[in-house]
This record gives C-alpha cells, sequence and structure tokens, in this order.
C-alpha cells in the first residue's frame, strides 16, 4: 500500500475523516429533501460552524492556558511572596533559628531589572516588619520586633531568583505586641 499518495479518498491514498467526508453528503440530501431548500441547508452548516467554533474557542483558551503557565514560570522579576520568603530566611540565617523570626508585613515599594556580564539581577526596594518570638540574647527580648526599610538585590538562576545581596536603609525598634 502507497501512504499519502493517490487521490483523497481513494484505498491507496490519504485516508479522510469519514464524519467530515460524510457529512457533506448528508447535508446535501437533506437540502435535496426539504425540495431545494437551501435554507435548511444553511441552518445545518451553521449548526456545524457552532460546533467548530466552539472547539476553536477551547483550543484556544488551552494555548492561552499554557502561555500564561510559561510566563508565570519564566517570571522576569521574583514576586513579592518569594521575596518575603528570601528576606526570612536571611533573618533566620543572621539571627539563628532559636530566635523564632516571622515577617508580619511585607511590601515591595520599587524594583529595577538590570543585566550585568550576561547575569540578570534585579534589586527590589520592601518596607518589612518582623516579630522575634523568642527573643535573642542582647538584641531582642521575647515577642519584640522591627521595622525596616531595605533593598534586596537578586540574581536569575537556573532554579530561579537567588538573594544575593541585603542592604537596609532604615531600621526602626517595636515594642512588644501589646505593649506601648
Amino acid at each position: 500500500m502507497d501512504y499519502g499518495q493517490g487521490s483523497p479518498g481513494s484505498e491507496t491514498g490519504t485516508i479522510l475523516d469519514p464524519w467530515t467526508e460524510h457529512s457533506e453528503v448528508l447535508y446535501s440530501l437533506v437540502e435535496i429533501a426539504a425540495g431545494g431548500c437551501s435554507l435548511f441547508g444553511r441552518q445545518k452548516l451553521r449548526t456545524k460552524e457552532v460546533v467548530v467554533s466552539k472547539r476553536i474557542r477551547k483550543f484556544r483558551l488551552l494555548v492561552l492556558s499554557v502561555i500564561a503557565l510559561v510566563g508565570l514560570a519564566c517570571s522576569q522579576k521574583p514576586s513579592e511572596s518569594d521575596a518575603r520568603e528570601k528576606l526570612e530566611a536571611y533573618y533566620v540565617e543572621k539571627l539563628g533559628p532559636a530566635a523564632g523570626v516571622q515577617i508580619v508585613n511585607f511590601k515591595k515599594t520599587d524594583g529595577l531589572s538590570e543585566v550585568e556580564n550576561g547575569a540578570q539581577y534585579y534589586t527590589m526596594d520592601y518596607q518589612a516588619e518582623a516579630v522575634v518570638n523568642n527573643g535573642v540574647e542582647y538584641q531582642f527580648k521575647a515577642g519584640e520586633g522591627f521595622k525596616q526599610e531595605g533593598k534586596l538585590r537578586f540574581v536569575r538562576s537556573e532554579k530561579g531568583w537567588r538573594l544575593v545581596d541585603q542592604r537596609t536603609v532604615s531600621y526602626e525598634m517595636l515594642p512588644k505586641a501589646g505593649r506601648p
């Protein structure tokens, strides 16, 4: 058998979709049975167009969803939640895991994307409030916290954004919760 050769519909040629091939014949027969009334045939063709149109809409939605997911996975800047997690990990590293540092408020205030020596960097300005739940000797009592404004510098790696630098612009101690 010679695949892909021959005339459409022949036994040695391309295999056609039987629904498409037979539906055209059925629409023609219906039009003839209706006494040549082309309005009836057009209605059937419109029905077919609606089905095809719905399939196209579903396909478009699928394609747009895939594009959106790829866009999110390859974001051009770190998200606020990523920055919050990285900053909290930074505090835990500096104060120790026993301190129980928790960021209670985080807000991105500005950002700048740049490329240096072929590497993609992003600098995020932020405001954050954190609470030290267990206290740190000579620095914090349990429940005290601080408010900080600063800059986080990220570099894009194969596994996502990585924090490479944290700079404090302003720092303010906050009293223990429930106490003025």
